[in-house]
């Protein structure tokens, strides 16, 4: 059972070998929020990387370098 404060939640956890021995987890919503924020910036950083990269490796050569691989390789 969990208790709910205003900024918190609080979930007691029991020892298995003790059950006199309880501890308790305590999340508070900062911390959600503060994780939630973070996988949000990692997932942009992800997404701008892997655009780039299909950016920058397939589509760098501009018009005149394809003209002269062309050349070159019907030669």
């Amino acid at each position: 059972m969990s208790i709910r404060d205003n900024d918190k939640i609080t979930l007691p956890i029991r020892d298995s070998d003790n059950d006199n021995d309880r501890t308790t987890l305590t999340i508070r919503d900062s911390d959600i929020i503060k994780g939630a924020f973070i996988k949000l910036l990692f997932f942009i950083f992800l997404f701008f990387l892997f655009f780039f990269f299909i950016r920058f490796t397939f589509f760098s050569c501009d018009q005149f370098v394809i003209q002269n691989l062309l050349i070159w390789a019907s030669n």
